[in-house]
């Protein structure tokens, strides 16, 4: 988990290539122990990278938000999958495909039955209200 960040904080500050190379070393570490739980937080920041050099409609991206949300789903991770599906859906309404990123959260979003006001849900929440 911490990992993720100190790649995200790379990309913060400029720094794509140490990032990239991070991150791939990070996923390459998960899949070969078989660490599938923690492959979907690796997965997103690499679609987060992909979308670095301004290509707001980055194929990779997209692929690569998917294949964190289903993996993430199929092993109960559903706090992955909701990161997976944030960046999914901010993707899509930077791209004006505001119902498609309405309908990837929404998903997300009921199956969280408690926990409504810890801070990822809430952001979750204001995303949502924001794009209505």
């Amino acid at each position: 988990m911490f990992r993720s960040w100190i790649v995200l904080g790379f990309a913060d500050i400029g720094r794509i290539e140490e990032a990239t190379a991070l991150n791939a070393a990070i996923l390459e570490h998960c899949r070969r122990i078989g660490d599938r739980y923690m492959e979907p937080e690796s997965l997103r920041p690499a679609g987060e990278l992909a979308l670095a050099g301004g290509n707001l409609r980055s194929g990779a991206a997209e692929r690569l938000f998917h294949e964190a949300i289903t993996i993430a789903q199929a092993h109960g991770a559903r706090c992955w999958e909701l990161c997976a599906a944030m960046s999914l859906a901010a993707l899509l309404q930077n791209c004006g495909q505001r119902k498609e990123a309405t309908a990837c959260l929404e998903l997300v979003l009921v199956s969280f039955a408690d926990g409504l006001s810890t801070v990822d849900l809430v952001d979750v929440t204001v995303f949502l209200t924001s794009l209505d």
